[in-house]
């Protein structure tokens, strides 16, 4: 990405001394060599966008998958599981009672219920 950078800012620096009076002829006769060997202005800014564009792609997938694996990580509430009734010892002790006197009448065949 910095030579991105610094390509684009060599890219604008170049085109504004080709545009002013003040260029070089040395300077003038780089630019030219540099062309004719494919290295044109047009190319380099292709180049640039074609970069730019690549890495905002990149950004955008980081981006979304960033999105999918926060919204996979997210637990659903537990369920609010009802509280169990609190058992007291005169009901434990009254259920004990009538179930010692079913099995006593059913032993002595009462044939009580």
């Amino acid at each position: 990405m910095l030579l991105a950078i610094l390509g684009i800012s060599a890219l604008v620096t170049s085109g504004l001394l080709l545009t002013t009076s003040n260029s070089s002829k040395e300077f003038s006769t780089i630019i030219g060599a540099l062309g004719l060997l494919g290295f044109t202005a047009a190319g380099a800014y292709a180049r640039a966008k074609s970069l730019a564009v690549g890495l905002i792609e990149k950004l955008s997938n980081l981006y979304q998958i960033g999105l999918v694996s926060s919204a996979a990580t997210i637990r659903p509430k537990p369920p609010v599981l009802s509280q169990p009734r609190a058992r007291t010892i005169e009901a434990l002790s009254s259920t004990f009672a009538s179930g010692i006197n079913w099995v006593s009448g059913r032993l002595s065949g009462s044939g009580a219920t």
